[in-house]
């Protein structure tokens, strides 16, 4: 709703379309007309309105979302970012799309899903809604009674992609928002053309803060909150403050620190007229003490240097005679080291040398006793077969112990013998029966084939005595033909056995192998018959003489044990001997030459030890002497330590003469020095009271009288420079206390300016109030409290004089300190700025009721409420706008029900007077809205019926399935519903 003007530019709201998001499935509504949303609960209007907020200000996420949007609920609770959030992109497939224009033409911008947390992107493309709205809804559908359906290609990423290739540009962080949606470019289309707000600073801090609050008051018209209208009204005083000098900026700080600087000097000014006398006291005994001790300094450094001299010569002497001590004592030393290490190795080889020699002598008692054993047996026997016959005798020896050792064992002993015997008696008449022919062999009755199967399974088939049947052979046939030869191998089934080599079966062979086997079987049973007859023998001996044969058999088989590990270690004992007589030759030749050297040692070590007792008596005379010059520098040191402090500030002035040092030197100089050391008291005495007087800058109110020479004289020049500039400092102090008497008249004079501000722009509004009448309201003028204390700030300071010499009293200094305290903020440049929200406590309006000449702030009805905030709502937002621009932004008033027909009426002449359009919601169709508005929608009418993007979000709207009704000539148009 454009109105004519020369020379203006034009920035319109023209369409809101929500995509899955709020309530809605697909809904289009406009906004640059008078509109109105009807419905029940629940159908998204006041989520829509609110809506506009996401576009109307420069943010990109939904955290801290009650300070930033302010979205509540029908109760008034606040909606945090998750749940507004969740709301408004539930899915990435959720839009909201703005439709506007400016001089640049017509532009949308989409919000959408990002990536982080809580946060949505804005897409701005150069183009009309038409051009882009089938990307969002299938309006070629039948579904849901021909409102059509959702786009099933519909997704985030493939959206973006279209429209960056329409032109769309991502408007990514805050900065760039402001700079592209409220600074206008009238002259650069580029960075002009998505320009939504023109605003006159082009999108300051302030202004942007400003608008923040115009916005909230826009969604609280019946203004709730008693914060919402002096928020609004202060930030739009700051906001229209050109220039960084239009702000209330006092740094109270600087303030009070001036103060506190010019009460302190004044006050050290006339504590140093006060304390002239003291300080020519204290001048006159510093002078006197100035030439008494240059005359105890000279002294004191001509005997300094002559003893140094005589100390430097001694010294050098001590040094050189220390060095030749060390140099001999080293070489002492040395000797004993070496006359100790070959003693070591001495006693070391003469260890080991016994430790070889009885290590030899064991080894050959060890091979006595080899060669004794050794003519025991025939001397064809070899040593293995010595052990072997050892060996066999020990068991046997042993076997003898085990039957003497009890009857039981005896008896189970000669039962298993008794059972090997006749085992072998069978084995023996079976073996001679083969090979005599009476009973036939099992292999000798198979193929040969057969045969060596059998024989390679287990060579005891040669020694069975059995006839198979044919029955039995045939078996014994088909089993053996599972076996074959591979390699050496046993198979079976062509796989070999790893362990088992193909043998063939040798019927001769087998009958030598019998023979030699009968053999063995034989001698077998001789042993076990043996065995039997000599247990039969030890079982008729008394106890005592088998104890007494058990014992000697026992020490009899260890003796075996040893002797059977002495033959087997027979060769290397013989080279154990050998190499024993080796070592012992080696050791006795080292044992010599050892011997002669530490008789060398022993020689030289005598020599050097005379030669190293001399040098020591040498160097300690020289330093006797030097101790006792040490003692007089001692005793010097003591006098400059305890008496004269000020000869280390001389000491590098003077040139020492040349003198000989006696004892009485050194006690008229302790003289002196006390002399000195009383008037140096009475010098320290006279700069302690001085700085006890605090007379200058810095605190040095302890320990005055710890304070050193050198410091008396830092002191002194500092009080000549105090005393001597005294009379100069009290004109320029004077000066200073006018000058900053005027500063603060300045900065006063500011807070006073701020008062004024906001007289002015009361003013201003109430004059633009008198041009629009309020049901039966004569006039309406909005009024502003200050907060109680600013205001009687400003009646104390109507009573001051700020123009004098003199310094004020503390009391106004400490009330200010605190006003600043509680009022001003503390910016990160600049000094502290008062801020209008912390003086306007409050903004109501006044009324004149028709035919009255009184006012009364009583408050009025909501609706009465609503059409004064609305009427200060357009007249702030003109305000903030360039002046020679015409916008078109929807004004929202959630309850348009509230108003009556005439409230109404002057609403929309308010709104159009100043180029906005009323957008509101009601619960119900009411004649007296529709009358008024002339263009609304009924958003209950129109849902989802078979098909949404989600259950959840089922409103559908659209140009396409209603026309808003335009004004009829009927009192009352016929609702669609």
């Amino acid at each position: 709703m454009h109105q004519a003007g020369a020379f203006q530019d034009y920035f319109t709201i023209r369409q809101l379309v929500f995509v899955n998001s709020a309530a809605y499935a697909y809904t289009e509504i406009r906004v640059d007309q008078h509109t109105a949303l009807f419905g029940r609960n629940n159908l998204g209007k006041t989520s829509m309105l609110n809506a506009l907020k996401l576009f109307l200000l420069p943010e990109e996420n939904f955290r801290r979302c009650e300070k930033k949007f302010g979205f509540k609920g029908a109760n008034g609770s606040e909606y945090d970012g998750q749940e507004s959030y969740g709301y408004y992109f539930p899915e990435d497939h959720s839009f909201i799309i703005l439709e506007a224009e400016n001089v640049h033409g017509t532009f949308c911008l989409v919000l959408h899903r990002a990536n982080r947390e809580f946060s949505y992107g804005r897409m701005a493309v150069p183009c009309e809604y038409e051009m882009i709205r089938n990307l969002f809804w299938d309006f070629a559908s039948n579904e849901n009674e021909g409102l059509g359906g959702p786009k099933e290609s519909l997704s985030l990423k493939s959206l973006l992609s279209e429209l960056k290739q329409l032109g769309g540009e991502q408007l990514g962080d805050v900065k760039t928002i402001k700079d592209r949606l409220f600074s206008e470019k009238p002259l650069d289309p580029l960075l002009g053309r998505y320009c939504l707000l023109p605003l006159k600073q082009g999108g300051t801090v302030r202004e942007i803060e400003a608008w923040r609050q115009l916005i909230h008051l826009a969604f609280d018209i019946s203004a709730r909150d008693d914060q919402t209208l002096p928020n609004a009204v202060a930030t739009i005083i700051e906001g229209e403050k050109q220039r960084e000098a239009e702000q209330v900026s006092i740094d109270f700080d600087q303030i009070l620190e001036a103060y506190h600087s010019l009460k302190e000097e004044g006050d050290r000014l006339q504590n140093l007229q006060n304390h002239l006398p003291s300080w020519g006291a204290f001048e006159s005994n510093y002078k006197q003490y100035e030439h008494d001790s240059r005359r105890a300094a000279q002294l004191y450094v001509n005997v300094e240097v002559n003893l140094n001299r005589s100390l430097d010569r001694l010294t050098q002497a001590v040094k050189d005679g220390k060095q030749k001590y060390r140099e001999k004592y080293q070489e002492f030393e040395g000797n004993r080291k070496l006359f100790g290490q070959k003693d070591g190795e001495f006693k070391d080889i003469s260890g080991q040398q016994k430790a070889i020699h009885r290590a030899a002598e064991s080894t050959q008692n060890r091979l006595k006793r080899i060669a004794t054993i050794v003519r025991e047996y025939p001397e064809s026997f070899s040593n293995d077969q010595i052990v072997e016959a050892l060996v066999g005798y020990r068991q046997e020896l042993e076997e003898d112990i085990g039957n003497l050792q009890s009857a039981e064992a005896r008896q189970r002993r000669m039962e298993n013998l008794i059972r090997e015997s006749r085992r072998l008696q069978s084995q023996e008449e079976g073996l001679v029966s083969l090979l005599e022919g009476r009973t036939p062999a099992l292999l000798e009755h198979v193929s040969s084939d057969s045969a060596a199967v059998l024989y390679s399974i287990n060579q005891s088939f040669s020694q069975l005595r059995v006839q198979p049947s044919g029955d039995q052979l045939e078996i014994i046939q088909q089993f053996s033909a599972l076996f074959g030869e591979d390699g050496g191998k046993l198979c079976f089934l062509n796989e070999a056995f790893p362990d088992l080599p193909f043998v063939p079966f040798d019927a001769q062979k087998n009958r030598m192998d019998l023979k030699a086997r009968l053999d063995d079987v034989r001698k077998q049973q001789q042993k076990v018959q043996k065995e039997l007859r000599n247990l039969n023998a030890l079982g008729k001996q008394s106890s005592a003489d088998l104890e007494q044969h058990l014992t000697q058999k026992r020490k009899e088989v260890e003796s075996v044990k040893a002797d059977v590990e002495l033959v087997k270690a027979y060769t290397t004992h013989q080279s154990q001997a050998a190499e024993y007589q080796d070592q012992l030759q080696d050791f006795e030749q080292q044992s010599n030459a050892l011997s002669q050297e530490l008789k060398e040692l022993k020689g030289k070590h005598d020599v050097l030890s005379r030669e190293l007792t001399a040098e020591e008596e040498a160097f300690k005379a020289d330093e006797k002497q030097q101790a006792e010059v040490n003692s007089r520098l001692s005793h010097l040191a003591s006098i400059k330590d305890t008496h004269a402090r000020i000869i280390d500030l001389w000491k590098d002035l003077l040139e020492p003469e040349k003198m000989e040092v006696e004892e009485r030197t050194i006690d008229s100089l302790r003289e002196q020095t006390r002399s000195l050391q009383r008037l140096g008291e009475e010098v320290v005495d006279g700069v302690s009271k001085l700085l006890q007087a605090n007379l200058l800058e810095e605190d040095v109110s302890e320990g005055y009288r710890q304070l050193g020479l050198a410091d008396v004289k830092h002191y002194r020049d500092r009080f000549r420079r105090e005393f001597d500039t005294l009379d100069g400092r009290w004109l320029n102090y004077r000066d200073r206390v006018a000058s900053h008497n005027k500063e603060t008249s300045i900065k006063m004079d500011e807070l006073k300016g701020a008062a004024k501000q906001i007289q002015t722009f009361s003013h201003e509004i109430n004059q633009q109030f008198k041009d629009y009448q309020v049901s039966n309201l004569a006039e309406v003028q909005v009024c502003l409290t200050l907060h109680p204390r600013f205001e009687q700030l400003l009646k104390e300071l109507e009573t001051i004089n700020f123009y004098t010499e003199e310094l004020h009293d503390a009391r106004l200094y400490s009330r200010l300190n605190d006003f600043c305290e509680e009022f001003f903020k503390k910016a990160a440049k600049g000094g502290p700025t008062l801020s209008m929200d912390q003086i306007i406590q409050k903004v109501y309006y006044r009324y004149r009721l028709e035919g009255l000449e009184i006012y009364d702030d009583k408050e009025q009805s909501n609706g009465t409420t609503s059409m004064v905030n609305s009427l200060l709502l357009s007249v702030l937002i003109k305000r903030l706008l360039r002046s020679d621009a015409q916008i078109c932004i929807p004004l929202i008033m959630d309850e348009m029900g509230s108003l009556d027909r005439e409230n109404l009426k002057t609403a929309i002449r308010i709104a159009e007077e100043h180029g906005f359009v009323l957008f509101g919601a009601s619960p119900d169709i009411s004649s007296e809205i529709v009358q008024a508005v002339k263009n609304y929608v009924n958003l209950g009418s129109f849902r989802a019926t078979t098909a949404s993007y989600n259950n959840r979000r089922r409103v559908v709207y659209h140009s396409y399935c209603e026309r808003l009704f335009k004004e009829s000539q009927q009192p009352m148009p016929e609702v669609v519903s």
